[in-house]
Formats: C-alpha cells, structure tokens, sequence
C-alpha cells in the first residue's frame, strides 16, 4: 500500500455517506447481509473522486467495509438473540479460529496489489450469486460436531471473509447446513460471526494504515469534485 494523506470530507461528502450508509443499511437488513458486498464497489468508486490515490481505493474500500460491519453485525446479533436464534457453543467454537483467519488474511492483503484484491472480490461474490442462483446446498454430514472441525472450518470462514469484507454469512450457512443445524439458527449464529471477524479486520488494519499514514502533514479539504 502506498503512501496515504488525510482528508477532511465537505459537508457533501457527508451527506453523501449519510445516504449511502442509509441504504446500504436497509439492503443489508432486506437480505440478511452484512453489506460488505454492497458497500466495497461503492465506495471504491467514490474514494477516487475524494483525491485517493486509485492504488489505495480497494484497500481502504475493504477496511471501512469491515468497521461499518461492526455496527451491522451487532444490531444482528441483537435481533437473532432475541429470538433464541443464536447457537452460542457453535459462535465460542468458531471464534478463535475466524480470529485468526481474519488477522492472517488482512496482513496478507496488506501487501498484495489491489487488483487482484478486486479480483478476488469478485470472483467471490459471483460464487456467492451463483450459489443462490442454483440453489446449492451441501449434502448434510453424519458427522457430529467437534471443537477441532469448528477452529478449522472458521480459520477459513474468517480469512476468506475479511479478504472479501463480507460477514462470512454464505460460508457460515453452508457449513452449519453441511453439519445439520437448523437454518433458522444457522442463519442467527452466521449474524454473530460477523463480529468477530469485523472486529479483527478492523483492528488489524487501523495498525496497518497507521504506518503509510503522516500525521505531521495537516488534513487537507477535499476539493469538491461532484
């Protein structure tokens, strides 16, 4: 990642995020996302026209997808508790390895170039739309589940999820239907997995963008190029 400067947003700009964050919001609770796939193409469209330098779009796209996922995940995770929807001792099993899948992941992404992050990005969403297109499921496994296979099966939930700045919603359905949970609570516990991996991401690339950013140069306005 290149070199990044600071930027104060005109009061369009905010206005601008204010609708986008409504919107994204709405669709992410419409259809049960965390808005990852909705969010990253849009704001990497828009960055550029801030004075970003293009280099920098993707990952700065990726990284303000999985904070605003914070706020998603836990209005989520509200909602599904609420209703007994939530299979607590299957969260506890994943979280450790979504952790760090997430924090490898984002440390990997840091340095790979922003093309093929985008093209991964893309490439995994169209997985995803041609999962939910043909409606594929896996065949359900006999096999209980057990502490090892949740550490593995989240380690790559989380990495491929915070390389994608989505939720980890469709891997995390997928698994739990592949090991016999209800959907409804696969679909609950899938919104709590979101957090973990939110948190992660977010953490690990604050440090990561701390290093690019000066601090000593002072946040410039940002040219209105509307």
């Amino acid at each position: 990642m290149n070199s990044v400067e600071l930027y104060a947003p005109g009061i369009e700009w905010i206005l601008l995020y204010m609708v986008l964050g409504a919107v994204v919001g709405f669709m992410a609770g419409l259809l049960g996302l965390g808005g990852g796939g909705i969010l990253v193409p849009l704001l990497a469209s828009i960055f550029p026209f801030q004075g970003i330098n293009v280099d920098n779009v993707v990952h700065l796209a990726l990284g303000t997808s999985l904070t605003c996922m914070i706020i998603s995940s836990t209005t989520s995770i509200r909602a599904h508790a609420s209703r007994g929807a939530l299979e607590w001792q299957v969260v506890r099993g994943l979280a450790p390895g979504i952790i760090l899948g997430a924090f490898l992941a984002t440390q990997v992404a840091a340095h790979v170039n922003s093309v093929y992050i985008a093209l991964f990005f893309a490439l995994f969403m169209a997985i995803i739309a041609g999962q939910l297109f043909v409606n594929w499921q896996p065949k359900p496994s006999q096999k209980p589940i057990c502490f090892r296979g949740l550490s593995v099966a989240g380690v790559g939930i989380g990495s491929l999820s915070a390389l994608a700045a989505v939720g980890g919603g469709f891997l995390t359905i997928a698994y739990l239907g592949y090991k016999n949970v209800n959907i409804k609570k696969a679909i609950g516990t899938s919104a709590a997995i979101g957090f973990p991996i939110a948190i992660t991401g977010t953490v690990t690339n604050v440090l990561k963008v701390s290093r690019y950013v000066n601090l000593a140069k002072p946040i410039k306005p940002v040219q209105n190029t509307m």
